[in-house]
């Protein structure tokens, strides 16, 4: 089976919007963003990412994509190859193939990624997991190779790469998982799940006059900070979309994936930097 960077396991949910859709889940009532340490470029969240994994890996388009020329000119693309150097540092660093079995082992319901930092892959990822289950992943089996370590009195556990100095930590607090690849940020969101009164991504203007201009949740939803990320070279060079020119006017974006028996539905809304108008797009 083909393996998957570790940083693409939110964003291997949006393929699904091929996949044979089920019932709609019902939306989270409340964000994981409120977990979240401020500066983030993007943030993703699922209600249900377990399900959108399963339905991947059950999908009929999934091999057809391996299959594609698509995949063939994607494979020889700078961008995997910046991927595959990641995935191996992470591997080396999490003591495990950053493969399906991790994933579905990582993959709980409500589930949430914010990426901080594009060029070196620097992510927090959160995830709503009974205990039971998360102390049965392949990291927490293998936590006796990590340092323990401490933030606000909660236990979390830390490994570094030792060629490119990649940290992989993770922790598990109530029946949520945590993975971030920057202490930083695994302290800052413990810190919030435990009460503790600090920044979070809700209080920065742009996700929240984001999230308040957008419909509600989909199955998957994407919410970007448009400023931070059209000055990242990284992100210049490998957009698909070839129009950061455009962008440069927007000061955040969401997008929404709805799934049904009888649809597959994306909703787009894009802010305008002045004046704060929305932009619906279908």
């Amino acid at each position: 089976m083909r393996k998957i960077p570790i940083i693409l396991l939110c964003f291997l949910s949006a393929s699904l919007a091929m996949a044979p859709p089920g019932q709609a889940p019902a939306g989270p009532s409340s964000s994981l963003a409120a977990f979240m340490p401020t500066g983030s470029l993007l943030f993703m969240e699922s209600p249900e990412f377990a399900k959108l994994v399963h339905d991947w890996k059950n999908a009929q388009e999934r091999q057809k994509w391996l299959e594609s020329d698509n995949f063939q000119v994607f494979s020889r693309s700078r961008l995997l190859l910046r991927l595959q150097e990641a995935q191996r540092q992470f591997a080396v660093a999490a003591g495990a193939p950053p493969d399906m079995a991790l994933l579905d082992s990582l993959a709980g319901g409500h589930s949430a990624l914010a990426v901080y930092d594009i060029g070196n892959l620097e992510f927090l990822y959160i995830t709503r997991m009974p205990s039971a289950r998360a102390m049965q992943n392949v990291l927490w089996s293998s936590r006796e190779k990590f340092e323990p370590r401490k933030a606000v009195d909660l236990p979390y556990y830390v490994r570094t790469e030792p060629e490119k100095n990649r940290l992989v930590a993770f922790a598990t607090s109530g029946d949520y998982l945590l993975l971030a690849t920057r202490e930083d940020l695994m302290a800052g969101a413990l810190g919030l799940l435990s009460g503790k009164s600090q920044p979070r991504l809700p209080d920065e203007i742009w996700y929240k006059s984001a999230v308040a201009a957008a419909g509600p949740i989909g199955d998957l939803r994407l919410v970007m900070n448009l400023p931070l990320l059209v000055k990242s070279p990284h992100f210049r060079s490998y957009w698909i979309e070839r129009n950061v020119a455009e962008l440069k006017s927007y000061s955040a974006e969401v997008a929404d994936v709805h799934r049904s028996a009888a649809e597959v539905r994306e909703d787009r809304v894009l802010l305008k930097t002045n004046p704060p108008a929305a932009t619906w797009a279908n």
